[in-house]
């Protein structure tokens, strides 16, 4: 009995709010029912004890029920039944109906609203998103169907580039030895005219020339003209002028090898830097050591020639 007349003094200001705010600002959009302020939105849906996390959004542990728990409750009509009894309860058209009516309508509209808007958006944005989808779906498939030609053509010009190194076979003159170690076309000119003579593709050397070759879109350009051709034919690597080149190349360098080998030879005895300056310091010590001997050995011959000359002398002073 003691929460009755609490409920009665709080929906009593709820209806005094709803009122104020009735005299101030009219809502068009409902008919002959006025839109109550947050204020009397808050104490009517405190008396109701509906708190949602939409309406309580940001208070944190305030929220009790759940968004699913209020849509549900939209959704069972429990508002519709409780307007239906309020407006059939009766004919009861106090203050404490009509505010009560006036809310679960602001509510129900509300909800309407956002629900159409949220339809209507994902009506939108479901075309876009299979769009989407589609545009993915075949950008994944021309991606991996372009690594798949990619890989093919890897494996195809491998298989060309390790055939054409390792074949035995000249396209010349159908010896058994690779065309670019030809010693009886040794220029790529010369391949180049031979070949022509023979109606062979200069991209593989192995069908006719008016014929497609497979070999040709798979195949890289050359990294030296830019064409496409067997390595055999390269002009900068096997064409007259550049082997002229590599022999005046290899001439230089044997000269060089000689040059070295002879100085080499002829400065075999040639002691190094500091074996020079060793043997230069000894030669000086044995200059200095010889010279000291015929020092000492000049020192005794003039004694003895001293010696000689005084006996001498005295024996001529006897005579006298």
């Amino acid at each position: 009995m003691g929460d009755k007349p609490r409920k009665l003094k709080k929906l009593s200001t709820a209806m005094d709010t709803h009122q104020q705010v009735k005299s101030q600002k009219p809502n068009p959009k409902f008919t002959g029912i006025e839109s109550p302020s947050s204020e009397g939105h808050d104490s009517g849906r405190k008396t109701l004890r509906w708190n949602s996390p939409v309406m309580d959004r940001g208070k944190g542990p305030k929220a009790t029920a759940s968004a699913s728990t209020w849509e549900e409750r939209l959704e069972n009509n429990s508002l519709h039944t409780l307007v239906d009894q309020i407006s059939g309860n009766g004919g009861d058209k106090s203050e404490e109906n009509q505010q009560l009516k006036s809310i679960c309508l602001f509510v129900l509209n509300k909800y309407s609203q956002l629900k159409a808007s949220h339809e209507n958006n994902m009506s939108q944005l479901k075309p876009r998103i299979e769009d989407l989808v589609n545009q993915i779906q075949q950008m994944k498939f021309e991606t991996e169907r372009a690594a798949e030609m990619l890989s093919k053509e890897e494996s195809v010009q491998e298989s060309f580039v390790t055939q054409q190194r390792f074949n035995n076979k000249c396209f010349c003159c159908k010896s058994n030895h690779p065309t670019y170690k030809c010693d009886i076309f040794p220029t790529a000119e010369a391949r180049h005219h031979m070949m022509e003579a023979l109606k062979l593709c200069k991209v593989c050397g192995t069908h006719q020339t008016g014929e497609r070759c497979v070999v040709e879109e798979s195949l890289s350009e050359c990294k030296h003209c830019k064409k496409k051709h067997l390595l055999a034919l390269c002009e900068h690597k096997y064409g007259a002028a550049a082997i002229a080149k590599k022999q005046e190349q290899v001439l230089k360098q044997l000269e060089r090898n000689a040059r070295k080998q002879l100085r080499s030879k002829s400065g075999q005895n040639i002691p190094k830097q500091k074996n020079l300056l060793a043997s230069k310091s000894s030669r000086r010590r044995e200059r200095r050591r010889k010279t000291g001997r015929k020092e000492e050995e000049y020192a005794e011959e003039t004694s003895e020639e001293e010696d000689e000359e005084m006996v001498e002398d005295e024996d001529s002073e006897l005579d006298f």
